[in-house]
């Protein structure tokens, strides 16, 4: 018997603790089937609640700001997550983001592999890739955020 407890011991001595990072950002807009469309106010993955959504109110319900779980559930023993980055009904949802296409002509950084160095390009249109002005096509792409 203290040999099993033993080598469970050793074990769990060789575990690695892995931290969950979050999928929520503050200011990304969330979607509640619920509450409907909400904004994340507040991250903190040191909490077991750690993302903040204020909700605004709608035909359902007031103005109120709930806690998530960092993967997006509304209680830790959910098997799901109910948080969402798109609108979804009973039918499924996704908590991937969607992309947000560069407006034409838009200055973005671009690059051909993940190890190479940003480039500044315009935007030109996006097919499978991101081309620029030129026509050249490019596997990343990043929007460059000016600050007035």
């Amino acid at each position: 018997m203290l040999d099993i407890f033993g080598n469970l011991f050793k074990h769990l001595n060789n575990l690695k603790i892995i931290k969950m990072e979050t999928l929520f950002k503050k200011g990304d807009k969330v979607f509640h089937i619920c509450y409907g469309w909400g904004e994340v106010t507040k991250v903190n993955d040191a909490e077991t609640y750690a993302v903040a959504v204020q909700f605004y109110k709608n035909d359902d319900c007031e103005d109120s700001e709930e806690l998530f779980t960092i993967d997006g559930k509304e209680y830790t023993d959910d098997l799901t997550s109910i948080l969402s980055f798109t609108e979804y009904t009973l039918q499924g949802f996704t908590q991937k983001k969607p992309i947000v296409l560069p407006e034409i002509g838009e200055l973005c950084l671009v690059k051909d592999f993940k190890d190479k160095m940003w480039k500044a390009r315009n935007f030109k249109k996006f097919t499978t890739h991101f081309l620029d002005e030129y026509g050249e096509r490019w596997d990343y792409f990043k929007r460059i955020k000016i600050l007035d």
